[in-house]
C-alpha cells in the first residue's frame, strides 16, 4: 500500500469515527429528551394523584369520627389537679436586673439605659 492510500485510509477511518460519535451523541440526546418527557409526565401524574387524594380527604372529612365519649364516667371522675403558680422565671429575671452593673463598653457607648429597659421588659414577660 502506498503512502497516499495509507493517509486516505487513516483519514477515512477518522471521518467514520467522527460520524459514528456524532450519531451516538445525537442518539443519546434523543434518549435524554425522551427521559425528560417521561419524567415530566410522571411528575404530572403524581401531582394529579396528590390533588385528587386531597379532594377526597376534604370531601369525606365528615365520614370520619373520633372515639365515643362516656360522659357519665367523665362526670363521675375527679376534676383535674389545679395548676400551681410559679414565679421562678420572674425571680430569676429580677435577680439579673438587680445584679446588673454596666460594663465599661456599656458606659462608653451609652447603652446602660437601653440594657436596663430590656431587663425590665424581661421581668414583665417572665
Amino acid at each position: 500500500m502506498s503512502f497516499k492510500k495509507t493517509i486516505k485510509s487513516i483519514e477515512a477511518s477518522q471521518r467514520r469515527a467522527e460520524r459514528e460519535s456524532r450519531q451516538q451523541q445525537s442518539e443519546l440526546e434523543r434518549q435524554q429528551k425522551e427521559l425528560n418527557e417521561l419524567e415530566e409526565l410522571g411528575l404530572a401524574e403524581y401531582e394529579v394523584q396528590v390533588y385528587e387524594n386531597r379532594i377526597d380527604m376534604l370531601t369525606s372529612v365528615h365520614k370520619f369520627c373520633g372515639h365515643d365519649w362516656n360522659w357519665d364516667e367523665i362526670l363521675l371522675s375527679n376534676p383535674p389537679v389545679e395548676p400551681t403558680k410559679s414565679n421562678f422565671h420572674e425571680n430569676e429575671a429580677l435577680e439579673i436586673l438587680n445584679n446588673y452593673e454596666p460594663g465599661f463598653s456599656d458606659k462608653l457607648l451609652r447603652r446602660e439605659d437601653n440594657k436596663r429597659r430590656e431587663l425590665e421588659k424581661a421581668v414583665e414577660l417572665a
